[in-house]
């Protein structure tokens, strides 16, 4: 049983990270083939489509406190650092150019003003609005272009996963003769 926020231990919450989306992408694109165009002709090979589904925040740990953003509250974990912060879009940067495209649905993330922790850890990213701060607009830069939905607390995400589904497989179809 977890109590809150991912805290295994009640009064002890040391264990709640474990999303490094940059480490996760440079995962998924060290082991993505080369694109094509998806064409269907002799020698080609499909497109590469990344999606992903996010709040925008790692919690993550990191052993140099450089590492993390300049405006993340640290907390010591041992000999490292708990490191909170929007994802860095430098490694989409790395896969677009590659030819793989990203497709990101942001759910995003709920402002919570009376939280001490979201108030310490994660406002100063959230700001003015969840739609509009840093971590909204880290994960516009990741989208390939036309590829970015967000969805609201309350909102359909099977919707907008479909809409953006849509529009991928909309956008790699080509006619052959």
């Amino acid at each position: 049983t977890v109590d809150h926020q991912n805290c295994v231990i009640f009064g002890s919450c040391t264990t709640d990270y474990g999303t490094d989306i940059e480490n996760a992408l440079t995962s998924v694109n060290n082991i993505m083939p080369n694109p094509g165009l998806g064409s269907n002709q002799t020698g080609d090979t499909p497109q590469e489509v990344v999606f992903l589904v996010t709040d925008g925040v790692d919690d993550k740990i990191i052993s140099l406190s450089s590492s993390c953003n300049a405006n993340a509250t640290l907390q010591s974990v041992g000999s490292n650092f708990r490191c909170q912060q929007p994802v860095d879009p430098t490694v989409c940067t790395t896969i677009k150019n590659r030819g793989i495209r990203i497709a990101i649905l942001y759910t995003e993330y709920l402002q919570l003003p009376t939280d001490s922790w979201y108030t310490s850890h994660i406002a100063q990213f959230n700001n003015p609005s969840s739609s509009t701060g840093q971590i909204a607009q880290n994960l516009q830069s990741c989208a390939s272009p036309g590829l970015f939905s967000d969805v609201q607390t309350g909102g359909d995400i099977s919707a907008a996963l479909t809409a953006l589904f849509i529009k991928v497989a909309s956008s790699t179809a080509s006619l052959t003769q």
